[in-house]
């Protein structure tokens, strides 16, 4: 018999589901070198792997959703959930801008401010932390949707619904406007990111009936069917067919077909999880997924780093950019840790004074 997958369990084991997704991110940022065949389906498996920045989103808008029931006010909301970002990004940006003149990978202060400020996203395509300002102006509207949510479950569908049909319109416009500089950076922020603002939506929507206790599940064999079309749509897109589509972009297309497979993979692991619980294993997941934005801030400037110096000590590509990466994550998970420490120490600090204050 189906019992269907239990979204309650979205919930319960959101933490080890955030802990598969940044796994899958820091494997499709790995830089491992393979000739041939081998290469081929690696650079394939790293392509499918960012999927887990879309499961990110997924799980981000079910966490909106649980805080703005408990508490609706915009300036706590807006308070907490900025903090959590900002506090770890800066600490890791000063830590990497004192690191810098030691390692000489960055080029200069006017380039590392270009690279890492938020706005370059917005402004000039800059990718370099465009999720970090991709995250911050979901939250600022979250207030808004959720406010649409309450007041209409079917206006709010619907309104996801346009906003993927707008991403669509928007490639569909950019992709026959040439190729100027405002153009180009327009269509590195649909690609990138407007494409995936219905998942965050999505998530949204379940957590509201998460946290209202209505009792829903989705058919196993429904998400099955769901997931193996978008591993087929994908496979088309990717492997069989590669590049563009008329003016769709291969990445548009991808990250268009992510978030259905994003929401099938959540529910999945839900349910993957809720047998597994007591396993050590789980364990992983979830102590994984209490450091995933420090992990993903961290992971690829450490990357950087061993890439020049340690891959380099080998005499084959592939050897040494096993033992670049291996050391990369290590790295990154011990840095993770100790961030993750001193951030949470200094966002009690900083929630201490504006107590005072008030």
């Amino acid at each position: 018999m189906d019992r269907g997958a239990d979204i309650k369990l979205l919930s319960k084991h959101r933490g080890a589901i955030m802990g598969v997704a940044i796994i899958m991110i820091l494997l499709c940022h790995s830089t491992l070198v393979f000739d041939g065949v081998s290469g081929i389906v690696y650079d394939s498996a790293r392509r499918f792997l960012q999927i887990g920045v879309d499961i990110f989103l997924f799980v981000s808008g079910l966490g909106c959703c649980f805080s703005l029931n408990k508490n609706s006010k915009l300036f706590g909301f807006y308070f907490k959930r900025g903090i959590k970002i900002l506090v770890p990004y800066c600490l890791v940006l000063a830590i990497w801008a004192l690191v810098q003149p030691l390692i000489h990978i960055e080029t200069g202060i006017v380039g590392f401010v270009y690279k890492y400020s938020l706005a370059t996203f917005f402004l000039r395509g800059e990718l370099s932390s465009w999720y970090v300002a991709a995250i911050l102006v979901l939250y600022m509207a979250a207030p808004f949707n959720y406010m649409v949510l309450k007041r209409s479950k079917k206006l709010f569908c619907v309104m996801t619904g346009a906003s993927l049909l707008v991403a669509v319109g928007l490639a569909l416009i950019l992709g026959n406007l040439g190729d100027g500089e405002i153009v180009r950076v327009a269509k590195v922020i649909v690609d990138v990111f407007v494409v995936r603002v219905p998942v965050f939506c999505v998530g949204m929507l379940l957590g509201d009936e998460l946290y209202n206790g209505k009792e829903r599940s989705v058919s196993y064999k429904v998400v099955a069917l769901i997931f193996a079309l978008f591993i087929a749509l994908f496979a088309l897109n990717d492997i069989v067919f590669p590049g563009e589509k008329w003016v769709f972009g291969q990445w548009f297309i991808n990250r268009f077909l992510y978030q259905f497979g994003a929401v099938c993979i959540a529910l999945l692991l839900g349910g993957f999880f809720e047998r597994i619980a007591r396993r050590r294993i789980y364990s992983f997941f979830v102590g994984a997924g209490a450091v995933t934005f420090e992990l993903y801030l961290i992971h690829e400037k450490v990357l950087m780093f061993t890439d020049e110096y340690i891959a380099k000590l080998f005499s084959t590509e592939l050897a040494g950019s096993i033992a670049s990466n291996a050391c990369a994550i290590a790295i990154a998970v011990v840095a993770a840790l100790l961030i993750h420490k001193l951030a949470q120490k200094l966002t009690s600090k900083i929630q201490s004074m504006i107590k005072r204050k008030q």
